[in-house]
């Protein structure tokens, strides 16, 4: 599904739209222009489909609905209003107005595997002369891959990746890479990739991927980085320990006795230096990625972590640069796990806001791991707490997840960190959780779910508790 398509869509109709009322329309115009300036969400589409009631033969409103229909993944119903667009197009000589309403027939047609129905919508669209927005021309080069056509997806491709890479979605790229691949374009795949997690970010898998492409191309060193870029991140989501990570590397080793003998050897280097890191040997990774300036942003971040915990150096500047990775690794634990280390060795200059940033996004990340244990007893120190009680903290949006599972009807065991986090003493963190307590009390189960705890409780819990169950 393209990336913000329906809503990119919604905002296109709006700019188009708001502009000039005539007449008979003008009522219309003024009754529309005030559902898209005030509603949003299903409020818009309950709107719009309360003005369809009253304006059943506005070009504007079939498109509009059929769109948002089509991205809450109701097709039959986005079929219906879209195709009554389409017998309203003779009233329309908006070219824009028609891109749109062809843009959303070729993507429903996609959805519905009706491959040559969406090549043809997709033409009538980029056929008008309108500039392509939205990124029709994507779904037209799916469908005619699906098609097994070739040669015209990727010129299809091609195009959309030279003017319009922006509006490409996570399927586009893939799919891009995927024909790259299959026609042995492995250097234009890697680009794709390469942009893949710059927008999307890294997803498990990319760098065995990457990693295949550069074996095949003779590229040892690259290919063990980016194996290794895969074992990382399966680390930092909990999957694998630091143990079994360097046990991977041990594979990796003897997987090298096919290669040439200068291979095998540059390959064991890189396993010795990548086993140093793991082991916090930190002068063994600075030495060797530092002779290598032209290295992967993974292989900069490797070299950086560790001039970051080995506490050397300008700090100030180790930090800028590091920082200046964020966008690629926004969605990697290991990345504000290791900054908030070398926050602290590099002179601890630094606020608490920023601080508990960076905490707080690398225990979103991934919640479970050990790492987001220690980074919680780091928050709980930062708020005067001891280092155990900290790592009972539980952050705004773990405690929405709690309610939002109790109001669907999850087990009460879900209150139990929770229970443990107000067991401890007054925080910003445990302030939230008595809220969200004294509103998740309406459900009845978890009502006598703390009467039960109560009765139970002594000390500070059972403090807590009795404010919650009186309504305080």
């Amino acid at each position: 599904m393209r990336k913000g398509l329906y809503v990119t869509g919604l905002i296109l109709l709006f700019a188009i739209l708001s502009a000039g009322c005539n007449g008979d329309n003008k009522a219309f115009e003024m009754d529309f222009n005030k559902v898209m300036k005030e509603k949003r969400g299903r409020e818009l589409l309950n709107a719009l489909l309360e003005l369809d009631q009253h304006y059943a033969n506005q070009i504007k409103l079939k498109i509009n609905i059929g769109a948002m229909l089509l991205a809450g993944g109701n097709m039959d119903k986005a079929e219906i209003y879209l195709k009554s667009g389409y017998n309203l197009l003779k009233k329309t000589k908006d070219k824009r107005l028609k891109y749109l309403l062809f843009t959303n027939l070729a993507e429903l047609s996609y959805r519905r595997s009706k491959y040559a129905d969406s090549v043809r919508y997709a033409r009538s669209a980029l056929d008008l002369g309108a500039e392509d927005k939205i990124g029709v021309i994507f779904t037209k080069a799916k469908s005619l891959l699906a098609m097994k056509e070739q040669k015209e997806a990727y010129d299809d491709f091609l195009m959309g990746w030279e003017n319009s890479k922006s509006l490409m979605s996570r399927e586009d790229m893939m799919l891009w890479a995927k024909l790259l691949l299959d026609m042995n374009k492995r250097e234009e795949a890697l680009q794709v990739f390469d942009e893949y997690q710059l927008t999307f970010g890294y997803e498990i898998g990319i760098g065995l991927g990457e990693s295949a492409i550069y074996e095949k191309m003779g590229q040892i060193e690259k290919s063990i980085i980016a194996a290794f870029k895969d074992l990382e991140y399966l680390r930092f989501t909990g999957s694998i320990s630091a143990d079994k990570e360097m046990g991977r590397l041990s594979n990796l080793e003897t997987e090298l006795s096919k290669f040439s003998i200068g291979d095998a050897t540059r390959g064991r280097k890189l396993i010795h230096v990548l086993n140093s890191y793991l082991k916090a040997n930190w002068e063994v990774p600075i030495d060797y990625f530092s002779s290598r300036p032209d290295g992967s942003p993974f292989e900069r971040y490797i070299l950086l972590v560790s001039q970051l915990e080995a506490g050397y150096g300008e700090a100030i500047a180790t930090l800028k640069y590091y920082t200046n990775l964020e966008k690629r690794f926004k969605n990697f634990q290991g990345f504000y796990y290791h900054l908030w280390r070398g926050m602290k060795k590099g002179g601890g200059n630094y606020n608490i806001a920023v601080t508990r940033d960076i905490l707080e996004k690398c225990i979103l990340l991934s919640p479970s791991t050990i790492y987001a244990r220690e980074t919680r007893g780091e928050l709980g120190r930062l708020s005067g707490l001891k280092v155990k009680e900290g790592e009972k903290i539980l952050l705004g949006a773990e405690l929405d997840s709690i309610y939002n599972r109790l109001i669907a009807g999850g087990d009460v065991a879900l209150l139990e960190p929770v229970m443990e986090l107000l067991s401890v003493p007054d925080n910003v963190y445990e302030m939230a959780a008595l809220l969200m307590v004294k509103r998740a009390k309406q459900i009845p189960l978890v009502e006598v779910y703390l009467e039960d705890r109560l009765k139970k409780e002594t000390a500070r819990l059972k403090e807590r508790l009795t404010a919650i169950l009186g309504g305080m």
